[in-house]
């Protein structure tokens, strides 16, 4: 078996994944790799031979390895080519005091769907449960102005959140008075 010049190919996270899970490890991946592309062309070609309405339309392959795979069908131009339904942004009722807020932050934010607005309103509810309501107007003014992608309740206790720890003082620096000393004046 002949190599040609090793070549750099980019290859979709999904596909690799796949590739890791079929390959027995006793088979080096450049190799299986290999066989998997001979068999999925030598595959294709068999299938252009045959007339149109005997060809099937997910062809799979049955590799050496015992395992059956399936070769990538394109999309039709009508699946590419469908628009995008797009998030209409809805505030919930408990977020009603911070209304307008939200919906500069909404406007200016970069990702806009459904999954990315109930990330922001679990995060505001956590900042919400935690503190006050001013705190949650003024993450999101802050969040606006700043270009934020997110709030989140990590980086609001991170780098926003006051410590909860005292400061005792030495005791040197106490305050001493004659009524502590039990001198009374009168």
């Amino acid at each position: 078996m002949d190599y040609i010049n090793t070549q750099r190919v980019s290859i979709r996270r999904e596909v690799l994944e796949k590739v890791h899970q079929q390959r027995p490890y006793t088979i080096p991946l450049n190799v299986f790799v290999n066989t998997l592309l001979d068999e999925a062309i030598t595959a294709r070609v068999a299938n252009l031979t045959l007339p149109p309405l005997q060809s099937p339309h997910t062809p799979t392959i049955e590799n050496k390895f015992g395992k059956e795979s399936e070769l990538v069908t394109r999309k039709s131009k009508q699946e590419r080519e469908k628009p995008l339904t797009k998030y209409r942004f809805t505030v919930p009722k408990q977020f009603e005091y911070c209304k307008e807020e939200l919906k500069t932050f909404w406007k200016n934010k970069p990702v806009k769907t459904e999954a990315a607005a109930k990330i922001l309103f679990t995060e505001l509810k956590k900042i919400q449960e935690d503190s006050n309501k001013t705190i949650v107007i003024e993450e999101i003014l802050e969040a606006t102005s700043k270009g934020w992608k997110s709030i989140t309740f990590k980086n609001y206790v991170r780098y926003k959140k006051p410590p909860e720890t005292e400061v005792r003082k030495h005791p040197a620096q106490k305050v001493t008075t004659f009524n502590d000393m039990g001198f009374i004046n009168g």
